[in-house]
């Protein structure tokens, strides 16, 4: 059974797939992106929009995520508006920049001015009828530098709460990152779900 995921983010479908190896399920692109106005007040309505649209638009099992990167110092800043930070900025390592450059004036020591958290919530559509939601988050502070190679987005500038005293983020913790991230938490919870889930064919429609 193929499901495809509601977006066009390549890196983040690998994390999916990695959790799907043993289900008899895999994850693929859609033929094109749809534009789905995420308005919603929370991850788990606006992954829902998204869910739906893209249901819509092909009649197949969709799985969708609407993840967050939360700044408590500067709550309005990234949150549910995360992907739309700096849309004038062409990639992620300058809108890391962007958001170091934030807390450059901070007066609070280094873990106390920079306390973040990833969010990831995850909305399975398999058919018109039924919705399923999936949630898992992190905590962490914000680096001084931009460390790392590894991931995508701001993994860069992300020290989960483990890793503080040491200083490595995201970006230099691929195999923990593979197994503890929000994303692979509530990648966790989807896959023990399928293990008793049967999608019917004939409800997909």
């Amino acid at each position: 059974m193929i499901i495809f995921l509601a977006g066009t983010n390549k890196g983040k479908l690998g994390e999916i797939n990695s959790f799907l190896l043993d289900q008899k399920i895999s994850a693929s692109l859609p033929p094109a992106q749809i534009n789905v106005e995420e308005n919603g007040s929370t991850y788990h309505q606006n992954a829902y929009l998204k869910a739906m649209a893209y249901w819509n638009e092909y009649k197949v099992p969709i799985l969708s995520d609407d993840s967050g990167l939360e700044l408590e110092d500067f709550p309005d800043l990234l949150g549910l508006q995360t992907a739309n930070f700096r849309t004038d900025l062409d990639n992620s390592f300058d809108k890391c920049n962007a958001i170091l450059e934030v807390f450059k004036n901070s007066n609070k020591n280094f873990v106390q001015s920079r306390i973040a958290l990833f969010r990831s919530v995850l909305c399975f559509k398999p058919n018109k009828d039924e919705v399923y939601f999936f949630e898992g988050q992190i905590q962490g502070v914000i680096s001084k530098a931009i460390l790392g190679d590894g991931g995508f987005g701001y993994d860069p500038i992300f020290i989960p709460k483990q890793f503080v005293e040491i200083g490595q983020t995201l970006a230099q913790l691929s195999e923990w990152k593979s197994k503890n991230s929000h994303r692979a938490k509530s990648l966790k919870e989807f896959s023990q779900f399928l293990k008793n889930y049967s999608i019917k064919k004939s409800e997909t429609v």
